[in-house]
C-alpha cells in the first residue's frame, strides 16, 4: 500500500486535506477515498465534505480503473470493444462491403428512446428497492428504542433487562438472516442464553424466534409478578411495539426473495446488447478508426447505468455492501445500553411539585402527599394551556372549563385520602414508571 499503512489511509486523507492539490496526492491516498468501503457511516459533517461535491470531480475521473462498476462489465466491455477493432479494420479493408453500404444510423436514432425508457425504469425499480431497504431498517431502529424505552416503565427490572437483551440481539441475527448466512452465534452470545442460544441454531427465522422471545418475557412479567405486573393495556401495547419490528423482517423478507422480474431484466440485456454491437457498423463511416474509443465509451455508459441497476436491487447483499448493517446494529446497540444505563430520576426528586400538569417549585411547607413518587413525565412538563383529555380530567371539571362546587368538594376529599391526591391517568405508552424504582 506504499508507505501509508491500510489503517491510516483515511486519516492520512484527512489530514492532507485541501493543503496539497489534488494531482500531488499520493496515489494510495487517491484509492484509499474512491475505492468502495465496506461500511460507510456518514455523519452531518461527512455529508458537506464528502459526499455529493462538484469539486472532486477530476478525482472521480482518475479514479475510474478503481470503479467496482467497471470490473462488473469489463468482459462486456472488451468484447464490444474487440468486435469495434474487427468491425473497423474490416472497413479499411474492404470498405464498399455491401454491410456497410447499406447501413443507417437511423433505427439506432429510433431505438435510442425506447431504450433509455428501459435502463430508466430498471435503475428505478431497482433503487426502490434500495430505499425501502432503508426505510424498514430506519423502522427497526426506531422500533428497538420505543421497545426498550417503554420496558423500563412497563415491566419490573430483571424482565427489563432480558427484554433489553433480546433488543439487542435482533438486529444482528436479522442482518445475518438477510444475508443468506449461517447463524453466527459470536455476535449475539454475551446476550442469549444458552437454551435461546440452541433454539436459534435449530430454527430456519431466527429473528423471528427472538421476536417470540421477546412477547413470552412481557407475558412471563404479567405471570410472575403479582404487585408490579403490567397491565393488560401496556401488555398490548408491548405486543403492537413487537410487531412492528416482525413486520420490518417481512418487509425485507420480501425484498430479498422477491427480485426485479427475470423477464424484464433480461430483454433489458438483449436489447442493450444488440444496440452495442451494431453501433460499430453505423459510425464506422463517419469515424472510421474513431469508432473504437467513441463504442467503447458509449457501452461503458449503457451497460453501467445497467450494471447500477444490479448492483443496488439487492440492498442486503454481503458482496455489495449497499447499506451498512453492521453500523445500524451497532447504532441499535449502543442506543439500547443508553437508554438502560441512565437512570431515570422523577420530577419530585429535584424539589419541583406537579399540579395537574404545571410543574411549580415546591413550598418549603409542602408535604409529600402533595406529589406521587410514580408521576408520569409528560406531566410534569406539559405546559399550562395544555389541553386535558376528557377521561384524564380530575374530577369536577366540566367540558366548558368551569368547575362545579360539588366537584370543588370532591377534590378535597379525595385530596385527603390517604392513598394520596386524585392523578390521571398516564397514556398506554408512557405507563407508570415502576421500572425505574427498583421494585421488582
Amino acid at each position: 500500500m506504499g508507505r501509508y499503512p491500510a489503517a491510516g489511509l483515511r486519516a492520512a486523507v484527512r489530514r492532507v486535506g485541501k493543503a496539497v492539490p489534488l494531482l500531488r496526492r499520493h496515489a494510495s491516498i487517491r484509492r484509499a477515498a474512491m475505492s468502495p468501503r465496506k461500511l460507510r457511516r456518514y455523519t452531518s459533517k461527512d455529508w458537506h465534505t464528502r459526499r455529493y461535491s462538484s469539486e472532486d470531480w477530476l478525482e472521480c475521473l482518475t479514479t475510474v480503473p478503481l470503479s467496482r462498476i467497471l470490473k462488473r462489465i469489463r468482459g462486456f466491455l472488451l468484447v464490444t470493444t474487440a468486435w469495434s477493432v474487427f468491425i473497423t479494420t474490416l472497413f479499411a479493408v474492404a470498405p464498399k462491403l455491401s454491410l456497410f453500404a447499406l447501413s443507417s444510423s437511423l433505427p439506432h436514432s429510433l431505438m435510442s428512446g425506447a431504450m433509455g425508457l428501459l435502463l430508466v425504469f430498471r435503475t428505478n425499480a431497482a433503487y426502490d428497492r434500495y430505499w425501502e431497504g432503508r426505510k424498514l431498517w430506519g423502522k427497526v431502529i426506531s422500533t428497538c428504542r420505543e421497545l426498550a424505552t417503554a420496558s423500563l416503565f412497563y415491566l419490573p427490572i430483571p424482565f427489563q433487562y432480558r427484554l433489553a437483551n433480546l433488543i439487542r440481539s435482533f438486529p444482528f441475527l436479522m442482518k445475518q438472516h438477510l444475508q443468506g448466512g449461517e447463524v453466527d452465534m459470536a455476535e449475539v452470545s454475551r446476550w442469549i442464553t444458552p437454551n435461546d442460544a440452541e433454539a436459534l441454531r435449530q430454527v430456519r427465522n431466527p429473528p423471528l424466534l427472538i421476536c417470540k422471545l421477546m412477547s413470552g418475557t412481557c407475558h412471563e412479567a404479567m405471570e410472575v409478578s403479582r404487585d408490579t405486573k403490567p397491565t393488560e393495556r401496556q401488555l398490548i401495547w408491548l405486543e403492537n411495539i413487537i410487531g412492528h419490528l416482525s413486520e420490518a423482517l417481512g418487509g425485507c423478507e420480501r425484498i430479498m426473495k422477491t427480485p426485479v422480474p427475470l423477464s424484464y431484466s433480461r430483454h433489458t440485456s438483449r436489447f442493450l446488447t444488440l444496440y452495442c454491437l451494431t453501433l460499430p457498423v453505423v459510425l464506422v463511416q463517419s469515424l472510421q478508426w474513431m469508432t473504437i474509443p467513441v463504442v467503447t465509451f458509449m457501452c461503458w455508459g449503457f451497460k453501467a447505468i445497467e450494471e447500477i441497476g444490479h448492483f443496488i436491487e439487492d440492498p442486503f447483499d454481503k458482496a455489495s455492501f449497499q447499506l451498512p448493517l453492521k453500523g445500524f446494529c451497532e447504532t441499535i446497540q449502543a442506543d439500547i445500553e443508553d437508554t438502560m444505563d441512565i437512570p431515570y430520576v422523577p420530577l419530585t426528586n429535584h424539589g419541583m411539585e406537579v399540579n395537574f400538569g404545571r410543574p411549580t417549585a415546591a413550598h418549603p411547607h409542602t408535604h409529600s402527599h402533595h406529589t406521587h413518587p410514580h408521576t408520569p413525565f409528560h406531566m410534569a412538563h406539559m405546559p399550562s394551556t395544555a389541553p386535558f383529555a376528557l377521561a384524564s380530567r380530575p374530577r369536577g371539571f366540566e367540558e366548558d372549563g368551569e368547575r362545579s362546587s360539588g366537584g370543588r368538594e370532591q377534590d378535597q376529599n379525595d385530596t385527603m385520602d390517604a392513598r394520596g391526591p386524585a392523578r390521571s391517568l398516564p397514556p398506554p405508552h408512557l405507563g407508570v414508571g415502576r421500572g425505574m424504582t427498583g421494585r421488582a
